[in-house]
């Protein structure tokens, strides 16, 4: 799966035609998938390079000062 900083660097490294390989790929495959993990009260997070779906309520809020 790749998320939108792979596209982004597919546009600044490959040129235009990569990044646009690379935007058709996000968005027939991965944005579903990352429709479908919020739906369920999830949150998509990158692990080791890898996009996993884990529930919002493990994440940890950061405190304002």
């Amino acid at each position: 799966m790749i998320d939108s900083d792979d596209v982004g660097d597919g546009f600044l490294f490959g040129g235009v035609i990569v990044g646009l390989i690379f935007l058709v790929i996000y968005i027939a495959f991965s944005r579903p998938e990352i429709k479908a993990c919020e739906q369920n009260g999830g949150a998509m997070v990158k692990s080791n390079g890898d996009m996993i779906c884990i529930d919002k309520k493990a994440l940890v809020a950061k405190e304002k000062k």
